[in-house]
């Protein structure tokens, strides 16, 4: 892709974000209101967004494709559960704050953030090699997730079944399956899905604005552990998994 078309893609994003920092700055929308923005979007659009790129679509993706799409997802998670221990050994935390750390690197924002990029950047075609992704994501977060995220409370966690029936992995799934088997749906169902998904890059971007009007930017920013994460993980290793992909 030219780099000039990525850049102004990413500058309507960020256009969008700011809108979203500005609404919740002037209060159009409240916490409770940012709430249940991000609700819908995790539980519905996102969802839906997943579907509609693989609805009514001719996508040209070798099975070859999809198998090295697989590959790259589980070298994804495996490399950065790995980084997880070599990061807090590095940095030297020992108390509870690194299983907390460990999750963050392990659970990046594939979905709320990833599947907008993906369908702005390269197109809504490509979205069904993201739901194999937001699939690892959700079986790792509702199952290795939970068991850190409650070592960090300084409790233990009992694995539930139940959790792995949310939205995420159950509309993954159908749209993997949609693709795998050129499924078409009559034209109102295909249009209402598109809708909702359609609906879902606006609004995450301004849910991720409100969130930003929410956070104290200055001890973000000016917070050298925080710097340093953000540029590890947010330069360095995007960076090796560039160079990776392309041997």
């Amino acid at each position: 892709m030219n780099c000039w078309i990525l850049f102004e893609q990413l500058l309507v994003l960020l256009a969008i974000i700011a809108t979203g920092y500005m609404v919740y700055s002037d209060k159009i929308i409240d916490d409770k209101g940012y709430s249940q923005l991000s609700s819908l979007v995790v539980r519905i659009l996102n969802p839906f967004l997943m579907i509609s790129g693989v609805l009514g679509k001719r996508i040209a993706f070798s099975s070859a494709d999809i198998w090295q799409n697989i590959n790259f997802v589980i070298a994804l998670y495996f490399t950065l559960f790995v980084l997880g221990f070599v990061y807090v050994r590095l940095i030297r935390c020992t108390d509870n704050r690194s299983y907390l750390l460990r999750m963050l690197i392990l659970l990046p924002n594939v979905g709320f953030m990833g599947i907008p990029l993906v369908k702005e950047i390269l197109g809504t075609e490509y979205i069904v090699l993201v739901a194999f992704y937001i699939l690892g994501f959700n079986l790792i977060a509702y199952t290795y997730g939970i068991h850190l995220s409650a070592k960090y409370g300084g409790k233990n966690a009992k694995f539930n079944f139940k959790t792995l029936l949310n939205p995420g992995i159950i509309c993954a799934l159908i749209a993997i399956v949609i693709f795998a088997y050129n499924i078409t749906l009559p034209a109102p169902i295909t249009s209402f899905v598109n809708y909702l998904g359609e609906s879902c890059v606006v609004l995450s971007m301004i849910v991720v604005g409100a969130f930003l009007a929410k956070t104290n930017l200055k001890q973000v920013f000016f917070s050298k552990q925080n710097l340093l994460f953000v540029f590890v993980f947010m330069f360095l290793v995007p960076l090796l998994m560039v160079v990776v992909s392309k041997r």
